[in-house]
C-alpha cells in the first residue's frame, strides 16, 4: 500500500505506464501470481502482509521505481516470495540482496538502497515467512530454498525482468552463481556451518555461574588484548588483523587483594577468558581458530 504524491510529467507517466503493463510481458515459469505497481519518490510504502517478526512495516521511497511482486513455486510444497524494484533512472546494473540468520524476510531497506543507487534490485523471503526456522521443520524443500534455491531463483528471474520495461536485451543469463554475478559482498558469511554451530554452543557450558565473566569487565579485557596483540600485525590501530598471531594471556587481570572486581578477574574467570580465546583441535586437526571480538566504549565491534 503506497501513500505518495502525484506526478504529471511525461517521462514519469511513460515509465508508470510501462510499469503497469510489465506483468503481461513476463513469462516466469511456476509463478503463482505477478503484479507491478509504480511507486513515486516521496512515498511511504506499507507492507501490511509482512510477518510481524520481520520488523519491516514500511519503507520510505526516495526514487521513482516500478515494484514487481511475484510468488514462485519451487516444488509441490515450497515456494518463494520475491520483489524486484526497478528504478526509473536505471544504470543497467543488477543487484540481488540476501538475508541474515534464519531470516525469511525481504529486507526492504536493502532493496530500496540498491534501487536508489540505480540498480535493478531483487529480494526474496528465503522460501519462508518470518525470522524463525519453524517452516523448515519436516520440509526438506523449504530447507533447500533456505540453503540456496530462493536466492538462485530470485537471481535467475530478477536478471530477466529489467529487460522488459526498457526494451533492452537480457543483462546476463544466470546459469550458476559464479556466472550470475560480477561480484559478491558477503558480510559475516556462515561458512562451515556445523562447526560454526558447535563453536557457538561451546560457550554455554564454558560461561556458567562460577565461570561467568561480567559485562563490565570486558572493556578491561579488550584493552589488555590490544595491549598484548595490537602491534603484531605491524600497526597499532585498535584492530587485530592477524588473530592467529595473538596468544592472549589474561593472567595479568587477576584481581589483587582488595581490588575492585569490576575491572579484574577471579582466577576461575581468567581461565574462562583463556578458554574463550583458545583455538580448538580434535584428533590433531584444527576445528576452531582463535577468534577475537573486542568491546570499546561504543559497543561490540569486529576485531
Amino acid at each position: 500500500m503506497a501513500h505518495g504524491i502525484c506526478r504529471s510529467d511525461n517521462t514519469t507517466a511513460s515509465f508508470e505506464e510501462r510499469c503497469r503493463r510489465l506483468p503481461a510481458s513476463l513469462n516466469i515459469p511456476n509463478t503463482n501470481s505477478t503484479m507491478a505497481e509504480f511507486v513515486a519518490a516521496g512515498t511511504m510504502l506499507d507492507f501490511p502482509n509482512t510477518d510481524p517478526s520481520c520488523g519491516r512495516a514500511s519503507q520510505s521511497i526516495t526514487v521513482d521505481l516500478c515494484r514487481v511482486i511475484a510468488q514462485v513455486a519451487t516444488s509441490a510444497r515450497s515456494g518463494i516470495k520475491m520483489e524486484a524494484w526497478l528504478p526509473a533512472e536505471w544504470s543497467g546494473r543488477f543487484l540481488s540482496t540476501g538475508n541474515g540468520g534464519l531470516g525469511g524476510c525481504i529486507q526492504y531497506e536493502d532493496v530500496h538502497y540498491g534501487a536508489s543507487l540505480g540498480f535493478a534490485t531483487v529480494g526474496t523471503n528465503n522460501g519462508h515467512d518470518g525470522a524463525t526456522g519453524q517452516a523448515l521443520l519436516y520440509n526438506p524443500d523449504v530447507i533447500e530454498d533456505f540453503a540456496y534455491r530462493a536466492l538462485y531463483t530470485g537471481v535467475v528471474i530478477g536478471i530477466d525482468i529489467p529487460s522488459k520495461p526498457w526494451r533492452l536485451p537480457k543483462v546476463q543469463e544466470a546459469q550458476s552463481f559464479a556466472e550470475g554475478f560480477d561480484g559478491i559482498v558477503a558480510g559475516a558469511p556462515a561458512f562451515f556451518f556445523n562447526n560454526l554451530t558447535s563453536w557457538s554452543s561451546y560457550f554455554y557450558p564454558l560461561t556458567g555461574r562460577d565461570t561467568f565473566v561480567p559485562f563490565e569487565v570486558w572493556p578491561a579485557i579488550t584493552q589488555d588484548i590490544l595491549r598484548q596483540c595490537d602491534h603484531l600485525d605491524g600497526a597499532v590501530d585498535g584492530l587485530l588483523e592477524s588473530h592467529d598471531m595473538c596468544d592472549y594471556d589474561p593472567s595479568g587481570l587477576v584481581c589483587l587483594e582488595g581490588q575492585n572486581s569490576s575491572s579484574c578477574l577471579t582466577a576461575t574467570q581468567a581461565g574462562t577468558v583463556r578458554s574463550i580465546y583458545c583455538a580448538r583441535a580434535q584428533a590433531g586437526e584444527m576445528v576452531m581458530r582463535m577468534y577475537y571480538d573486542v568491546l570499546d566504549d561504543g559497543g561490540w565491534r569486529w576485531a
